[in-house]
């Protein structure tokens, strides 16, 4: 909401509140004439008021003025960021629309080039099956021999039957 719009709002209620309570505490003593029955509906109102201030208070000092998540995202400059989205479409890092990581095309030839994995052997599988380790010893996941077959890779395939 707008600042404005906030304070004009504190001011109205903050006018409310303090009218509320002078006709109140002004007809305890008979200076205003008011009847039983809507001084008791004005108490009321004026707790109902008292109630909210200090709850709203108490949020105040509790949670803090307009308490927000405040947490923010630091990236290190001399890493360069892509994101990947969950179909696994990798597309540029922009953070509050300024450019901050490179494009995919890049990215891409650079992860190729420096990429090195190796596929470890499943022992006592039905068919040929291989975990994909990368350099960091992570396993990314399985691939069958027939998989590989289809792919018609290049470069020799390193297999590690060490497990």
């Amino acid at each position: 909401m707008n600042t404005i719009l906030l304070v004009i709002l504190l001011i109205i209620f903050l006018a409310i509140f303090v009218a509320t309570a002078a006709i109140a505490l002004c007809s305890l003593p008979g200076w205003i004439k008011i009847p039983d029955k809507y001084r008791k509906i004005l108490f009321s109102a004026l707790l109902l008021e008292v109630v909210a201030c200090v709850i709203m208070l108490f949020k105040v000092f509790v949670f803090g003025e307009g308490h927000q998540c405040q947490d923010k995202i630091t990236f290190p400059k001399d890493k360069n960021w892509v994101v990947l989205d969950v179909d696994g479409n990798i597309s540029q890092l922009y953070i509050n629309d300024t450019v901050t990581g490179i494009a995919p095309k890049t990215f891409s030839a650079k992860a190729q080039k420096s990429a090195s994995y190796t596929l470890v052997k499943i022992p006592g599988s039905r068919k040929t099956e291989y975990f994909i380790r990368n350099d960091s010893a992570i396993y990314l996941g399985k691939i069958s021999d027939e998989s590989l077959a289809s792919l018609n890779l290049f470069d020799d395939i390193n297999v590690d039957e060490s497990i």
